[in-house]
């Protein structure tokens, strides 16, 4: 009896103040969700009672949260009731507190902010890019709404830190039953939240998809924690990777591989003659919503709409991720996207991709690469020079007084530098040009065309403003004596939810990018035409050595989209999932929640569209092991 009294007083004592601190955590977690829902608010505006379930949705992931957080200390705090003596720990434990608060809040804001230009949750990979490149991660926030997320983040610690100081008791002394009844006490609580951190009694344990629950992805994202679902991530990373996208066995994965590129060699030449000059411009940012010709607004990019006139447009081409050096790769190496990494960042495996550079240079062509910026982001500077690239021009190679935008220059200055060396480069060449004032902060060197402040106005005019290098260069290399024997190919990295605002990561018109074949060398019966069949930028290599005669092999998941036999798919990833686009229509299957999140045309075609993205996803993630 007295044994029960002992032990039920001594419980209640302990719970009263663990029930607390879960409570804290619980109304702390639901103020950053507030945040998260207003700043997405259009996403949802009219499912207002959709969106309040998030809250308990979100619930058992909360708790997972908050025994993950209590953890530490609750180890200490049981290990010195074990003892019999509870230590003066109050101050360290508020110490704690504070820097958890802290750590939360800004996870919070910084996730605001990414969610809205990249459309996911903060994860490993966007952790990794900013630690690489904080600098180049600081240049890109600067677009972002400062002062309110400076506002935000004073606010969630401050708030967080008063109400934890009125919920969360101090421990005080307690009169110690004995050590039987303090052992069971120790052991029931423990039991407790690994019950918490588990997510339940259920079988299976707590992951990203048990929170989901409505049709609207947005709302699913609102549901998930953003410190356990950056954690889980960063721990995601670490463990083995070996069973990674298994959908099916490797056999049958490949079998739907194989067959996808199962096609007679055949090319359709469209050039005057198989050793031409190329110069590759790489557009930042330049999505379809920018091109008149691509359904896009009108006035904004007026010379890439005449160039357009005289050139061979593929209508239908989309990037593979939506970043640089997701875009920048598949263009130079034919390999597709990763849902969850970027190869170009681990040189250990991207050295054993092969690379346009690398073809044409082994075939004699004359290599360089041009980038206003530093090219240690995202380690572009070691890909560059892996892959013969006999001469790098870079932020480094500019005088003081040209580096004058905040990436480093603009993209008219190193125009003119690719200009001037060009002059004098032995034929044939191969040149590449990655632009990048159309990316955030969206600067222009002058008076900006589209009046404003606001986001999409400031993008408008830093692609006009690209569109304006582009015409300068172009009529200034039209006086050259290479310019007739030179072929341009213009692309973009990838696409952008500016200027519209209106398609999410995995919906196709997001990731709709133009890819144009410009130039003199372009045969007269192809100028001014289209090629409307779905792609890819992995498929530029192979569509570009099939017209110089060159060998594609090595570029195994690059089609040639001169061959009349292949078949026509595209395929990209968002953050964890992937579209798949081919003839029937398009389907975006998100891997967390483990379900289509989009389709459109023929539903009845939806599962073998679905099975045709996992298998290709397999694939290339085991290649990617194997490097």
């Amino acid at each position: 009896m007295i044994f029960a009294e002992g032990y039920f007083l001594i419980m209640k004592l302990l719970l009263r103040g663990i029930l607390r601190f879960a409570l804290f955590w619980i109304l702390f977690f639901a103020l950053c969700r507030v945040f998260f829902l207003f700043s997405v608010m259009a996403k949802w505006k009219g499912e207002t009672s959709s969106a309040f379930y998030s809250f308990i949705a979100g619930m058992p992931m909360d708790l997972s949260a908050a025994a993950y957080i209590g953890a530490f200390p609750l180890l200490i705090l049981l290990f010195a009731f074990l003892r019999g003596k509870i230590p003066a720990w109050q101050r360290l434990f508020r110490i704690y507190m504070v820097v958890c608060i802290s750590l939360i809040s800004l996870l919070t804001v910084i996730d605001i902010n990414l969610y809205r230009e990249w459309g996911s949750k903060v994860d490993y990979r966007a952790f990794s890019l900013m630690m690489a490149s904080p600098d180049a991660a600081l240049t890109s926030s600067l677009s972002s709404p400062i002062f309110f997320s400076l506002l935000a983040l004073i606010f969630l610690i401050f708030t967080g830190v008063f109400i934890s100081k009125k919920i969360i008791p101090a421990m005080n002394n307690i009169n110690y039953p004995s050590f039987p009844v303090r052992l069971s006490v120790v052991l029931a609580i423990v039991g407790l939240f690994v019950l918490a951190g588990r997510g339940g009694i259920s079988t299976s344990p707590l992951t990203v998809s048990s929170v989901y629950y409505s049709s609207n992805q947005t709302l699913n994202h609102s549901a998930i924690n953003t410190g356990w679902n950056f954690v889980r991530d960063v721990i995601d990373q670490k463990e083995s990777e070996s069973t990674a996208f298994q959908n099916m066995s490797t056999q049958k994965a490949k079998q739907i591989c194989d067959s996808l590129f199962q096609a007679k060699d055949s090319v359709v030449p469209v050039l005057k003659n198989n050793r031409p000059n190329i110069v590759l411009i790489i557009l930042e940012s330049f999505t379809a919503d920018l091109i008149e010709d691509l359904n896009g607004e009108k006035g904004v990019t007026p010379f890439f709409s005449s160039l357009v006139d005289s050139g061979l447009l593929f209508t239908n081409l989309h990037s593979t991720g939506f970043r640089t050096d997701i875009g920048f790769t598949s263009i130079m190496t034919g390999y597709p996207s990763l849902a969850t990494k970027s190869i170009i960042n681990i040189p250990v495996k991207s050295q054993r991709l092969p690379a346009l550079s690398s073809s044409l240079y082994k075939n004699g062509y004359h290599t360089s690469f041009y980038y206003g910026g530093e090219t240690d982001f995202f380690n572009l500077r070691s890909f560059v020079l892996q892959k013969n690239f006999q001469r790098l021009v870079d932020v480094r190679d500019f005088e003081k007084n040209e580096t004058t935008s905040k990436w480093g220059v603009f993209d008219h200055v190193v125009f003119n530098r690719l200009l001037a060396d060009l002059k004098t480069e032995q034929e044939p060449f191969f040149s590449t040009i990655l632009t990048l004032s159309n990316h955030e902060p969206f600067e222009v060197p002058g008076q900006r065309k589209f009046p404003g402040k606001d986001r999409p106005n400031q993008f408008r005019s830093t692609a006009y403003y690209t569109d304006e290098c582009l015409k300068n260069f172009f009529e200034a290399a039209a006086k050259e004596s290479w310019y007739s024997n030179t072929l341009f190919v213009l692309v973009a990295d990838h696409g952008h939810r500016l200027p519209k605002e209106e398609n999410e990561a995995w919906e196709p018109r997001r990731s709709h990018i133009p890819l144009l074949f410009a130039g003199n060398v372009l045969k007269d019966e192809y100028k001014g035409k289209t090629m409307n069949q779905f792609a890819a930028q992995v498929d530029i290599p192979a569509s570009l050595l099939s017209q110089l005669g060159i060998s594609s092999n090595e570029f195994v998941w690059s089609k040639n989209l001169f061959n009349p036999e292949v078949k026509h798919f595209a395929f990209y990833s968002f953050d964890n999932g992937f579209t798949w686009m081919d003839e029937n229509g398009a389907v975006s299957f998100d891997n967390n929640g483990r379900k289509l999140i989009y389709t459109s045309g023929n539903n009845k075609n939806s599962q073998q569209m679905e099975t045709a993205g996992k298998a290709f996803q397999q694939k290339v993630f085991e290649q990617f092991l194997s490097y």
